[in-house]
């Protein structure tokens, strides 16, 4: 850990009236300002929940700054090599003095902050929270509700806790309750295998600990805001949904934040967001406009769809009912084919790659398919991403491979695997006669898939 102040020292003076109490029109600003004197320090770093950085360079020894905090935040601040918490509210005059390995307190929330970091330190001397998923059981129910405990009592025994703000007494309190959460979530989720023996063990307790995601006091917490992707994932684990298909998995998603977050909320608007971007990272399929509508309508955030739409528009071109990119590869004998070249036909594709387990287990059924429609009327192009064209060729000629066997080699001003977004595989693809796409993004592909194309035309 990087937290190297004494517990002992940690002091604050009350040297401001509390913006709580203030008569006058609280300012919405905060200022934070600070003198340190630890050898090597040029700067202090403010850090916020979702890692932007503010450098305040030190001017003999002093920082300052003014932030328009609209609502109370959590910071980590960096000085030097001494790293503490800070908890802010709009309206507060902050003050802070730093000495190696002693950070003292200043002014407006001086008791909010100095329990924040003892709170900090009580945790450091507490096992590591890794080390207790490997606990039986019953230990890990009694380290729990004993972390529990010891949290709590610090909390309601703290000198002056009277003078913390309402804010910060709900937003501590939180915090706790979401800390034990977690830990149990971790715990269920690492020996989801042993679920029967652990509830036999110890009940249905668990099940009262599930993580509350829609917190909105609790977004403003570094840990909290770090772990949401993880906690919503080990949610969807949690309820038994597991899948490889990631439009299904985004329709999981997107409808258990529905459900669960509120309509304006940020946490929801991030983790859209976070769903949304993961799943262009893979998805090209023909149900993604659907999901972009949702997203559109439940996303408040206007950077986060900025950045969607920019992704969204770099693929609406692999989506059904548009022309097909064209590509030339070369075969296996170096003869170079086009997709272009088969107009007026169906063309089917499988990409594959000769270190991909996956694909080959599936070759079988591609053959097969190919057998099935023995006519003229639908192309198979089989085509390598692999690196190295030379086991792409060694593989085919090893194994007898028959039909157009293509290999994507990184030539042209934009490649075939980056005009077509190759990012995973096996992916089937599948074009009409008139070189529209029908879908670009497939993870099998049938006969009646194919039938159905061509009963339609």
């Amino acid at each position: 850990m990087h937290r190297l102040f004494s517990i002992v020292t940690l002091l604050f003076l009350f040297t401001c009236n509390s913006p709580n109490n203030s008569s006058s029109t609280p300012s919405k600003s905060t200022t934070i300002s600070g003198m340190v004197n630890i050898p090597g320090a040029t700067k202090a770093v403010l850090k916020s929940n979702n890692s932007q950085r503010l450098n305040l360079p030190l001017t003999n020894g002093q920082f300052q700054t003014t932030i328009d905090d609209m609502e109370a935040n959590h910071y980590l601040l960096m000085l030097g090599g001494l790293r503490t918490q800070l908890y802010t509210e709009p309206g507060a005059q902050i003050s802070i003095n730093g000495s190696p390995g002693n950070i003292l307190f200043l002014g407006d929330l001086a008791a909010e902050n100095t329990y924040l970091n003892e709170k900090a330190y009580i945790r450091d001397t507490m096992p590591a929270d890794r080390l207790l998923l490997d606990y039986t059981p019953e230990a890990f129910k009694n380290r729990v509700n004993i972390t529990q405990k010891i949290l709590q009592t610090h909390l309601q025994n703290f000198p002056n806790a009277n003078q913390f703000s309402k804010t910060f007494t709900e937003y501590a309190e939180a915090m706790i309750d979401y800390e034990i959460r977690q830990l149990w979530q971790d715990y269920i989720v690492k020996n989801l295998s042993q679920i029967k023996q652990i509830e036999a063990k110890i009940g249905q307790d668990y099940k009262n600990f599930a993580v509350n995601l829609d917190q909105p006091r609790l977004i403003m917490n570094p840990v909290f805001y770090k772990n949401l992707w993880r906690n919503f994932q080990q949610i969807q684990l949690l309820s038994g949904i597991e899948t490889n298909n990631e439009i299904e998995t985004a329709k999981y998603r997107m409808n258990y934040l529905d459900n669960n977050t509120a309509p304006d909320s940020e946490i929801r608007s991030i983790l859209y967001f976070t769903t949304f971007n993961q799943l262009l990272n893979f998805y090209r399929g023909t149900q993604l406009t659907a999901v972009m509508d949702k997203f559109n309508a439940n996303c408040k955030d206007t950077t986060s769809i900025a950045k969607i739409t920019k992704r969204y528009e770099e693929v609406k071109h692999l989506m059904a009912g548009q022309m097909a990119p064209d590509f030339t590869l070369p075969d296996i004998d170096g003869k170079m084919i086009s997709l272009s070249q088969f107009r007026g036909k169906v063309v089917a594709i499988d990409l594959w790659a000769t270190w991909c387990e996956p694909c080959i287990d599936a070759f079988s059924e591609w053959e097969a398919l190919q057998q099935a429609f023995t006519n003229d009327e639908v192309i198979f192009l089989t085509i390598s991403i692999d690196e190295k064209k030379d086991q792409w060729s060694n593989f085919v000629h090893d194994n007898n491979k028959k039909g157009y066997q293509l290999y994507a080699e990184n030539t042209g001003v934009i490649s075939f695997k980056q005009a077509y977004f190759v990012r995973r595989i096996p992916r089937y693809m599948l074009i009409d006669q008139t070189g529209k796409i029908i879908d670009t993004d497939r993870s099998k592909l049938t006969k009646e898939d194919i039938e159905d194309l061509l009963a339609s035309q």
